[in-house]
């Protein structure tokens, strides 16, 4: 996940998937005092960023989807779901889970959940074909039917590929097949830029993303929304005996429960001016609206790629009709020093990862603020400048 570049400073433009450039709003909010994290004013604010998240995925609090904010890297996810989900010890459920993988950070998945996994149980993954979300359906539906599994594990857009998955096809294929199954998302470069309403999108029962996305405030926040059958399965101590202390959400969602009513409760101190951002940053998003905030990550993104292609006639990663809408992926030649020349123009890219092609594509990410004043169109001219020679 490195870029490639030799000026990448203060005054760069950055364009990479994450972290994002801030607003001034955020970048402000980051900025307050600190204050003491069960007093009132923090409370309000922990309730209030919460009580948005609950609206950025259209659910209520009333149908128990609970949110949760914790402080960590968006990898944590990863080890949340595993810990939680997957090593706890259900006697009416195989210990058993599914990945449906489209590049790196699905393989990541993968093999964190494998560390969690029992000698009884079993990670097992379905690959789609690179640059795709192309997962066969008869293949999905005879591997749900081969076994009973505790969870299966999406991750909506992965960043090493730029690839976006149809949630809605995959989504009913599993509760059609296995609606037992509990259906998690990584989230972390797709919510906040790509459609997840789980308000229209019934049966998803985790999602987790990271603050340095889409949701556009600094690192250093893993967060999302849980689904009320999987509160129940966690807190249920007959069902579970889920082990660890950090990662224990055993620990931690009786916190957010007592936020969320305006009631301060303490398991490790959360960083409040983070918070705080988050809170100033999913106000800018509703206030925009979510679905017009998901139609104009949509136009740029269909607008920048349309450039590289017909214009550029450079080749993408993700095929047509698979490529996220909150970066773009694109072959090119000699990757390394085209990242060093577009970064002697002051502008921030990133480079490839994912381990078959790594060496012949780069990355543009194109979130939040970076798609409101001319920067993607900026990252276009300097490629057209440097490709075109």
């Amino acid at each position: 996940m490195t870029v490639a570049t030799d000026n990448d400073d203060l005054q760069s433009t950055l364009m990479i998937p994450g972290p994002i450039r801030l607003s001034t709003d955020v970048q402000n909010a980051l900025g307050t005092p600190s204050i003491s994290h069960t007093g009132t004013h923090f409370t309000k604010t922990f309730q209030s960023a919460l009580l948005k998240l609950q609206k950025l995925f259209n659910v209520e609090e009333k149908e128990g989807y609970l949110p949760f904010v914790i402080s960590s890297s968006g990898t944590m996810g990863w080890d949340l779901v595993g810990n939680n989900l997957l090593s706890s010890s259900d006697t009416d459920c195989n210990n058993n889970a599914l990945v449906l993988s489209t590049g790196f950070f699905s393989e990541s998945f993968y093999l964190c959940l494998q560390s969690y996994a029992s000698n009884k149980s079993t990670v097992d993954k379905i690959v789609a074909p690179l640059g795709t979300s192309d997962f066969d359906e008869a293949e999905l539906i005879a591997k749900l039917s081969s076994k009973k599994y505790r969870l299966v594990t999406i991750t909506h857009v992965d960043t090493s590929t730029a690839t976006l998955v149809d949630l809605n096809k995959v989504v009913k294929v599993i509760k059609d097949t296995s609606p037992s199954t509990f259906i998690v998302i990584d989230g972390v470069c797709s919510v906040g830029c790509e459609e997840l309403d789980l308000g229209k999108l019934k049966g998803i029962d985790f999602v987790f993303t990271a603050s340095q996305k889409a949701i556009g405030v600094a690192p250093g926040l893993c967060l999302g929304i849980i689904s009320p059958r999987v509160v129940d399965f966690i807190l249920n101590e007959n069902k579970n005996n889920i082990r660890g202390y950090y990662t224990n959400l055993t620990k931690w969602l009786p916190v957010m429960q007592s936020f969320i009513k305006n009631q301060a409760k303490y398991f490790a101190t959360p960083p409040v001016q983070l918070i705080h951002a988050l809170n100033v940053s999913l106000s800018g998003i509703l206030k925009q609206g979510v679905t017009k905030r998901v139609e104009e990550h949509k136009s740029k993104s269909d607008w920048f790629k349309d450039k590289i292609v017909n214009d550029l006639k450079l080749k993408l990663v993700s095929q047509p009709g698979y490529g996220a809408h909150g970066l773009t992926a694109i072959y090119v030649n000699n990757p390394a020093e085209l990242l060093k020349k577009i970064g002697a123009d002051g502008i921030v890219l990133a480079g490839g990862i994912h381990k078959d092609i790594k060496d012949q594509y780069i990355r543009v990410g194109h979130m939040g603020v970076s798609i409101e004043n001319g920067d993607l169109e900026k990252v276009y001219e300097a490629l057209k400048k440097n490709v075109i020679q």
